[in-house]
């Protein structure tokens, strides 16, 4: 194969992988555990909430258990995300520790509108818990 062939071929697959699609929740891995996978579904009338868990420890025992108006959706490991569907309207989003020395959390009231992007984040604040927190979009 000539070097004039696979160096403009290497410029092409370069250039593609620079123009992906914005994403809310990039950096994050999926939550593997899925408690409830009907809110996670793509749903084009729904808004969207995105909520991350901070980096951790890796060997963290303490899951980050995810409420969307009382109903579990999923357990995040450190630096997993988790993509929920909302109808539009009034929620609440409330991250909850999870495990046998773990406790405490927060809610935090989302707005849910067609097609627009909330993005959250949740992390070990050092009192304790889980914490819940709004990101700028």
């Amino acid at each position: 194969m000539s070097t004039r062939f696979v160096l403009p071929v290497l410029l092409v697959v370069e250039l593609a992988a620079c123009v992906t699609q914005y994403s809310p929740d990039a950096g994050g891995s999926p939550a593997r555990l899925i408690l409830d996978p009907l809110v996670t579904r793509r749903n084009p009338s729904a808004g969207i909430l995105s909520v991350r868990r901070g980096a951790g420890a890796i060997d963290d025992e303490c899951r980050h258990r995810i409420f969307l108006d009382g109903n579990p959706v999923a357990d995040l490991r450190p630096n997993e995300v988790i993509t929920i569907y909302a109808r539009p309207g009034k929620h609440v989003l409330r991250a909850e520790q999870t495990g046998l020395s773990c406790h405490g959390g927060n809610e935090i009231a989302a707005t849910s509108e067609q097609g627009k992007w909330l993005t959250f984040t949740t992390a070990d604040p050092s009192s304790g818990g889980a914490m819940l927190t709004a990101t700028a979009n």
